[in-house]
């Protein structure tokens, strides 16, 4: 009878030790899952930054040639506008 009560006292310990281990090993799980989650949607909230830091650089590079674009177009009618004024000149004398 004793070894009876022994033996079935041993069994319940393991029992419960596999259910700790168990429900250790999901915690662990779980804590994995949603780390990997939360690293995903990291990740994505850094490529969205990036891209959108990369856009308005590419916003501020086209506004910068627009602008380099437009001074160029100044001048050439500048100079334009000088040669004819030069060639009127010239051609009174």
């Amino acid at each position: 009878l004793v070894q009876y009560y022994r033996h079935t006292k041993s069994t319940i310990r393991e029992q419960r030790q596999q259910q700790a281990n168990a429900e250790q090993a999901r915690k662990r799980h779980d804590f994995r899952a949603f780390r990997k989650q939360r690293e995903k949607e990291e990740r994505a909230a850094m490529r969205a930054a990036h891209k959108r830091k990369v856009q308005q650089r590419t916003a501020s590079n086209t506004d910068k040639k627009a602008a380099i674009q437009a001074a160029m177009a100044r001048a050439k009618a500048k100079k334009a506008a000088l040669a004819a004024q030069q060639t009127q000149a010239s051609n009174k004398e």
